[in-house]
């Protein structure tokens, strides 16, 4: 069957790696990117799902971060200003907070002063957060995870988070349950007051905190059953940059600053940002100054290319005929590789004009490249090669293969993942350039998602 991107005709796959250092012998040297040219989860790449780009940020502005219009490039203070739903729950604790819904007339935290519970099988077991895991202090919205004693009765809840100064954040929530995947009575899930998370986080910037879930049965108060301590860390600072994805709801790219609350539409059909009714296969440079997106539905799409400070200016005249599939912006955007038609090309990202083409005999007599990627160094580029396309973004075979590059000449292809019982699309780079994700499927299983 047909296997294809997120584009204006969308397929979900299951994901594969491979560390090209492995297999080649040196893997490219890292790069300050965080992901794909447009950014990635595996799943795609220059044709940019679900990615990542501009860490470190980029000088411009930025503009609200709850959810409003945004302008410009990604940068700026971006911590949501949200008040903090703090109580005095507990007059112990450094800050507390009590579930709204939570005996509102009393507090609840002396049902938790009683002795601990000896039955080790009734502790609380954390599910998320993950032990070790860094915590941004510009994300508000997270939610906490664990599973209670299948046999215990608890359905009152304390939250810990304790600084190394002794100082400790409190939340008294009860159990929802969780509405993913196979729910049972012992799974519980709560999304964190976002006011009260900021600052929190803002607060231990930089810092380690232990975490614990304590839980009580309210007909047994003063029994205590505490799950095991764990580790989480803040960062330092709030991480900027943002993720672009193609969303089916607009046929266009939507972009969500880290931070944000919400996503803002982005590129949408029949604005001043796509004239024509549909723009998926889209790529962000590394340094997020830059984005490349198809113009156009299959077959039919132009180039354009546009900064992210104003997305309604195209750098050059989109061609009258079709000339883009799928598209790769190279670290700074001044570059941009374009597959379409069987054809590779360079081109330059501000004047459109064409540097290089690969010559197909290069890549062998029958296969072609699709979904093309630059490594962070632009020293690499990794290709999806097939001889069974079924259009500029899908194909029913795949290998993953990189070509290397240097000065506007493309080196011979060394094929990483073959084809075989499996075959490999959308390759995209780790931001260090060790590793390369790509989709992977069974041949002949994989289902393509009826056109939007």
């Amino acid at each position: 069957m047909l296997a294809g991107a997120l584009g204006c005709s969308p397929l979900r796959q299951p994901l594969g790696s491979v560390a090209p250092a492995t297999l080649l012998g040196s893997g490219a040297s890292g790069g300050s990117g965080t992901s794909g040219s447009s950014g990635s989860s595996g799943t795609s790449g220059s044709n940019g799902s679900s990615g990542t780009s501009g860490s470190n940020g980029s000088s411009g502005t930025t503009g609200t971060v709850d959810g409003g219009p945004t302008t410009g490039v990604l940068t700026g203070n971006q911590i949501p200003s949200i008040k903090p739903e703090w109580s005095a729950c507990d007059p112990t604790a450094f800050r507390c907070f009590q579930d709204p819904a939570l005996s509102p007339s009393s507090p609840v935290s002396g049902q938790f002063s009683g002795t601990s519970n000896p039955d080790p099988t009734a502790k609380p077991v954390i599910v998320y957060p993950l032990a070790g895991s860094v915590h941004p202090i510009n994300l508000a919205d997270i939610t906490f995870q664990w599973r209670r004693a299948p046999a215990a009765a608890q359905t009152l809840f304390r939250i810990r988070l304790q600084r190394a100064d002794g100082d400790v954040f409190e939340f008294f929530v009860p159990c929802h349950a969780s509405t993913m995947g196979a729910s049972t009575t012992s799974q519980c899930v709560y999304a964190m007051p976002p006011g009260a998370w900021i600052d929190a986080a803002t607060t231990a910037r930089g810092e380690a905190v232990t975490i614990d879930i304590a839980g009580v049965d309210p007909t047994h108060p003063g029994v205590v059953a505490t799950s095991d301590p764990m580790t989480i860390s803040f960062s330092p600072s709030d991480v900027t940059g943002g993720l672009y994805y193609w969303s089916s709801s607009v046929t266009g790219t939507v972009r969500l600053l880290f931070g944000a609350r919400a996503a803002d539409p982005f590129i949408t059909p029949k604005s001043a940002t796509n004239p024509a009714t549909c723009g998926g296969c889209h790529a962000v440079s590394r340094d997020g100054s830059t984005i490349a997106f198809d113009q156009g539905d299959t077959g039919t799409a132009v180039l354009r290319v546009a900064t992210t400070a104003d997305a309604e200016t195209a750098l050059f005249a989109p061609a009258a005929t079709h000339d883009s599939g799928t598209p790769a912006l190279n670290h700074d955007g001044t570059r941009v590789l374009v597959a379409y038609s069987g054809r590779l090309l360079l081109r330059d990202a501000h004047t459109g004009r064409q540097l290089f083409e690969v010559n197909e005999t290069q890549l062998g007599t029958t296969q072609h490249a699709f979904h093309p990627e630059w490594s962070p160094d632009d020293q690499t580029i990794a290709v999806t090669l097939s001889s069974a396309g079924d259009s500029d973004w899908a194909v029913r075979t795949g290998a993953i293969a990189t070509l290397p590059y240097n000065g506007g000449q493309f080196g011979p292809e060394q094929i990483l993942v073959p084809t075989g019982t499996d075959f490999n699309f959308y390759p995209t780079w780790s931001p260090d350039g060790r590793y390369i994700a790509f989709a992977t499927a069974p041949m002949g299983t994989a289902t393509q998602m009826p056109p939007v």
